[in-house]
């Protein structure tokens, strides 16, 4: 029994001095540090839901959507910018897409949204109390107009 004690005190007495003095790690300091990496996008290589960009470290990256980025005009895709700005001092129109968009700046009885594209317009408004409405469609190619109530 009293050999167990010395052991006992033995290793009470170790273990509190090395808690005594602190413990020194030699480990090296490592810095999760990220590259610059320069885009430059390849506009031969778009299509209405994805761009292709060239990197600095010599790959390519596509960013693919699910909806639509970019339209097509004249062969080329442009950039789909549904900014709302002002067209004249009562109509309000989107900046630069495939199809533009009408709105009255401050809507009246009478006053419509158009919704155009390639030369052909839909037309939407309220008439009298919002039980009944009319939609119109232009077709500017035979300049005539067909009236459909809904």
């Amino acid at each position: 029994m009293r050999k167990m004690k010395k052991l006992l005190s033995v290793v009470l007495s170790v273990t509190m001095l090395t808690s005594a003095f602190p413990i020194i790690a030699n480990a090296e300091e490592k810095t999760d540090t990220y590259e610059k990496v320069s885009l430059i996008e390849q506009k031969d290589n778009r299509t209405e839901n994805s761009k292709t960009f060239y990197t600095s470290n010599g790959t390519y990256a596509t960013i693919a959507t699910t909806d639509p980025i970019c339209y097509e005009d004249d062969g080329k895709y442009k950039d789909i910018d549904n900014t709302i700005i002002k067209k004249d001092a009562n109509t309000l129109t989107n900046t630069d897409n495939g199809y533009s968009v009408e709105l009255p700046k401050v809507y009246d009885s009478g006053d419509n949204i158009v919704i155009s594209k390639d030369n052909v317009s839909v037309s939407l408004g309220i008439i009298g109390n919002g039980v009944s409405s009319k939609a119109k469609v232009n077709n500017y190619k035979s300049e005539k107009a067909d009236e459909t109530s809904l």
